[in-house]
């Protein structure tokens, strides 16, 4: 009797140190399957397995009036949450949560949290007329891209863009990149030789 007695606390106490240190339920983080190691870009960031040395997947997470770009799902930053679901804009598309959240409290600061390696970036910043600044785009290898129509378009406050160091050979539509940008000081080189070569 006095054995089962003790089997039997010793599983009431393995299960509540399970509990209590909430062991039995944390999730573990998704495992890897490219050819990086896990390896998240910021606090509250999950691996996956889009990371390659070839390309990387783009998400985008939205906090208050930050956005931020990175290879993985950005789930808390500086202890809040994404105000809408992080999604992928590898191939294209807005960054913006949409709905209530622009008139309330709109996007003005874009953060680039390491490097990516996109397919496209097409309508990334498009219609953000509060977004004033965009750290870290000499992190993005553009040497993929096809497609960066209307990529700034509309960000009528935005004065400065670092992207002179892109490759952007591969792109064959720019429609309308820099359209509404009344704000930039200057546009890159290879957009002016562009230009001159269509005129």
């Amino acid at each position: 009797m006095t054995f089962r007695f003790m089997k039997l606390l010793a599983v009431m106490l393995a299960v509540l140190l399970c509990v209590s240190t909430a062991g039995c339920a944390r999730s573990q983080p998704p495992q890897n399957t490219g050819t990086q190691p896990y390896k998240p870009i910021l606090p509250g960031a999950t691996g996956g397995g889009s990371v390659s040395t070839d390309r990387t997947a783009v998400y985008v997470s939205v906090f208050r009036d930050l956005a931020i770009l990175s290879a993985y799902p950005v789930l808390e930053y500086e202890g809040e949450k994404p105000l809408c679901e992080p999604r992928e804009i590898s191939s294209g598309g807005s960054i913006r949560c949409g709905g209530y959240h622009e008139q309330v409290e709109p996007i003005t600061r874009v953060l680039i949290a390491g490097e990516l390696v996109p397919q496209a970036m097409n309508d990334w910043f498009r219609g953000l007329v509060y977004l004033e600044s965009i750290q870290g785009l000499e992190n993005v290898r553009t040497h993929h891209v096809e497609n960066m129509s209307h990529l700034f378009a509309g960000c009528e406050r935005l004065n400065a863009v670092n992207v002179d160091s892109w490759d952007v050979s591969a792109v064959t539509d720019m429609t309308g990149i820099f359209d509404g940008c009344a704000a930039l000081a200057e546009l890159p080189d290879w957009y002016a030789s562009d230009r001159e070569n269509m005129d």
